[in-house]
């Protein structure tokens, strides 16, 4: 029996063969979600969050659908979606590995900055999935050079299916409106996490994890907030400055501020004897001034966020659970942020930031300029660029 010769058995093939396409990729997002486990990828899918997991078919099925009606073929649709999809997998399961958290949507932006990205996951895996995406660009645009052969009854199908698909995937990106109806079913049994995405991703799936962390306002709204209220707030502190301060010495010394992902005193941490004191040098200068500690809500890496929160006085924790990253999410769309750099600035200080690394990374270029930086010495402008030893980084 020959499948052309039965129109409607080959239409159902490619139906089936679509819904097939969907759950794998939707598997495969979860297999690297949860460090590349089938057992718990098949068990979030069919045990565990089967509402949730089809729900997120749904959102990947309309992506499909774009890449399926621009290509005007479902071969070619389905192969440039298997690369995006591959290659966002990938990305993720690098990230949850290094960083211990997920990759959001905000990071889909660095996309184009490969330098840092082949410095990230190294020269073969970056070639790799260049050529992957170049092989499904090419294809793509071949595809769609020869779909203007199709017939007027499938060109219309096929613009049918663009303009529906992209219409939800608009409306899909507006899921944190409080009108949502897909928020409304994943809130019939999702369970969110504010404080920690990385188990957001895990009890939701990644596209819900994904989609919780779409553009969202900075922060809720305080009650009783408004410009008069601030100002009372801020005289009431400057009055009591003003007090303090009337019997101190004018004076203006250097500030330094010194940002270590690493720099900690292994003594605090529970379990763990160590031998003499690693921070002997340190405490002898602290105890000498005012100085005290700080509980960091990161260590070893991710720590833009501390900057964030060390510069600014503002806490993460009253900005929104999806904004994650202030640096990248927030800052670049403000004109001018207030921040200790611009206060000291009001005192004559001149303010110059030091960062010895891709300027790209969370947008410290654009950032600093906000804050209120004069300078911004980076490693492709500091003259000082010497090495330890094997160490790929500025020491």
């Amino acid at each position: 029996m020959k499948i052309n010769s039965h129109p409607y058995l080959k239409i159902a093939l490619k139906g089936i063969a679509i819904v097939l396409l969907i759950i794998f990729s939707n598997l495969y997002l979860q297999w690297c979600q949860n460090n590349l486990s089938v057992e718990l990828a098949l068990k979030f899918a069919f045990s565990w969050h089967t509402a949730k997991f089809f729900l997120a078919c749904g959102v990947l099925l309309l992506v499909y659908g774009v890449f399926a009606s621009l290509a005007g073929s479902v071969l070619i649709g389905g192969i440039f979606y298997s690369v995006v999809i591959g290659i966002l997998g990938y990305a993720n399961h690098t990230k949850m590995v290094y960083r211990q958290e997920p990759i959001y949507p905000d990071d889909l932006k660095m996309v184009t900055q490969f330098d840092l990205l082949r410095t990230m996951i190294g020269n073969s895996a970056f070639f790799l999935a260049i050529l992957f995406a170049l092989a499904a660009i090419g294809a793509i645009g071949w595809s769609i050079y020869r779909s203007r052969k199709l017939n007027l009854r499938l060109q219309v199908m096929r613009g049918a299916v663009l303009v529906v698909c992209s219409l939800g995937l608009v409306y899909v990106s507006h899921f944190n409106d409080s009108n949502n109806l897909l928020r409304k079913a994943y809130n019939q049994t999702a369970l969110w996490i504010p404080y920690s995405q990385k188990m957001n991703y895990y009890n939701t799936g990644f596209i819900g994890g994904f989609l919780y962390n779409l553009r969202v306002d900075a922060m809720t709204k305080p009650e009783g907030y408004s410009k008069e209220a601030i100002q009372a707030i801020a005289d009431t502190y400057n009055a009591q400055a003003a007090e303090k301060n009337q019997d101190r010495e004018s004076e203006a010394p250097n500030i330094v501020y010194v940002m270590s992902e690493s720099f900690s005193d292994p003594s605090h941490l529970n379990g763990l004897s160590i031998t003499g004191d690693p921070l002997k040098d340190y405490y002898h200068v602290a105890d000498q001034t005012i100085s005290g500690k700080m509980l960091s809500q990161n260590y070893g890496g991710g720590t833009a966020n501390i900057e964030f929160e060390a510069l600014t006085g503002f806490a993460m924790g009253l900005l929104n659970p999806q904004m994650t990253t202030p640096y990248t999410m927030l800052v670049p769309k403000l004109t001018q942020l207030p921040s200790l750099v611009s206060f000291l600035e009001q005192s004559g200080y001149t303010a110059t930031a030091i960062h010895p690394y891709d300027t790209s990374m969370y947008k410290r270029k654009d950032v600093y300029g906000v804050m209120g930086f004069e300078q911004f010495i980076d490693q492709e402008t500091m003259t000082y660029t010497d090495k330890i030893e094997n160490n790929p980084y500025i020491s």
